[in-house]
């Protein structure tokens, strides 16, 4: 993007805004005391808080903006959120639920794993795995997380509060699976899911499969015990007979 059009996606209300937020950085604690990477930082701050820079966005999207490498757009980004006082326990929690709800899963024999950009969020999934004496492997790639499933449900378990915990047991209990301990009927659930979404049942099994197993494991961090129950049927049911007709597409509780 040429300097211009990165110019023009400050809306003209913000304008003013930035060149005073800026101004007031830049003198504080005298004239020219920071330094370049500290004026680097200040400058992609304020590009996101005046919505020139979508934080959402890919890394590689924001590096073409700025022509800079996807590498120094993550090390900006981790760097403005870690000084982010907004970022709370809770709102990294809601932020890490809505990620795992929009990832594609794959299944590597008594492995899950999936994709994290986001650097923030990446290294605080793997603070958390730490903390629970699991280490993720990102010897491949850093933005994959490939973990052992027990690990994974370890983690998911820690992310639900307490009083959670009993309402998802007894819902996956009512969906179909046969343990009776909150880490058994998880780790059997994910097991049943990574295996239809390997393909093992077939292209469109597989298909819907991975389609569902984003907001299925969101469903067991947020939603009603009714909404996972009537979730994870659907994905007991995929394949078997004509019930994989019905398990195709959510219905309008989930």
């Amino acid at each position: 993007m040429a300097t211009k059009q990165l110019i023009e996606q400050i809306p003209q209300g913000k304008r003013a805004e930035f060149a005073e937020k800026f101004l007031e950085r830049y003198l504080e604690p005298a004239f020219g005391t920071s330094s370049k990477a500290e004026m680097d930082l200040l400058v992609f701050s304020l590009l996101h808080e005046v919505g020139a820079i979508a934080i959402t966005r890919s890394q590689y999207e924001i590096a073409r903006d700025l022509r800079i490498t996807p590498t120094r757009v993550r090390s900006l980004k981790i760097q403005m959120e870690l000084r982010d006082t907004t970022q709370t326990e809770d709102s990294l929690r809601a932020r890490i639920v809505e990620a795992l709800s929009r990832l594609r899963y794959a299944k590597d024999g008594d492995l899950i794993q999936f994709g994290i950009e986001d650097p923030l969020l990446r290294e605080d999934i793997a603070a958390r795995l730490k903390k629970l004496g699991a280490t993720a492997d990102s010897s491949f790639n850093r933005e994959l997380v490939r973990i052992q499933i027990d690990a994974f449900v370890d983690f998911m378990t820690d992310l639900m509060p307490e009083d959670r915990r009993e309402v998802v047991r007894r819902a996956l209990i009512k969906a179909g699976m046969k343990d009776t301990s909150l880490e058994g009927l998880l780790i059997d659930a994910l097991r049943t899911l990574g295996k239809k979404a390997a393909g093992e049942l077939g292209d469109e099994i597989a298909k819907q499969a991975a389609e569902l197993a984003g907001p299925a494991i969101k469903d067991l961090l947020s939603s009603a015990g009714g909404i996972v129950t009537s979730t994870w049927k659907r994905v007991f049911q995929l394949g078997s007979g004509s019930s994989s007709a019905a398990a195709g597409k959510p219905s309008a509780a989930s």
